[in-house]
């Protein structure tokens, strides 16, 4: 026996007796088991530290789409008011062409005579008033009674030099106010 161990290239420094020791053989089983054991676990080692990156990530990818969801979830509500107020402006000028379209079966296609109207109104001379004002695609006539036939020349002049170039007097009837009586009148503005 002895010369088996010398001439084993390994130094033996089992200091137990004979009859504890291991088989030769179990020993280098045990050591290689052990060997392979600590490999497998230096390898998982790896693994580990990539899932644990991993789930960092997740957590962070997870943090942005809760961001991204609330952010959606913003949008689709800014969308949803966008619609009903586009709606609303939708039903406004459905009213206003309704309005425009009966403003036109009642004034006519004419340009709008708030202007002319407005300026009939207020360049009424003291004394002279008006019985009616109608329009139409023709222009605005205007009727009325006024103390003197001066008043209704000069009314006429007024209305030319505002809303319109072309007043035009149509008629004029009854005495002046030295009598007593008024004059009547109707004038034509034209568009």
């Amino acid at each position: 026996m002895q010369t088996a161990e010398a001439s084993s290239p390994f130094v033996d420094l089992n200091i137990l007796p004979p009859a504890r020791r291991a088989a030769g053989s179990l020993g280098r089983i045990a050591l290689a088991a052990l060997a392979l054991t600590l490999l497998g676990c230096a390898g998982l080692l790896p693994l580990f530290q990539a899932l644990h990156t991993a789930r960092q990530h997740t957590s962070a990818l997870d943090a942005e789409l809760s961001a991204l969801s609330a952010d959606l979830e913003a949008a689709r509500i800014d969308l949803q008011a966008t619609n009903d107020l586009q709606r609303r402006i939708d039903d406004t000028h459905s009213s206003l062409d309704s309005l425009a379209q009966s403003r036109r079966e009642f004034l006519g296609d004419g340009p709008a005579l708030s202007a002319v109207a407005e300026t009939a109104v207020r360049g009424l001379p003291p004394g002279v008033t008006l019985t009616s004002l109608s329009g139409g695609k023709d222009g605005l006539t205007l009727s009325g009674e006024a103390p003197s036939a001066g008043l209704v020349f000069a009314y006429a002049g007024v209305l030319e030099g505002g809303a319109t170039s072309d007043a035009t007097i149509v008629s004029l009837a009854g005495a002046d106010a030295g009598g007593g009586a008024s004059v009547t009148f109707t004038i034509t503005l034209a568009p």
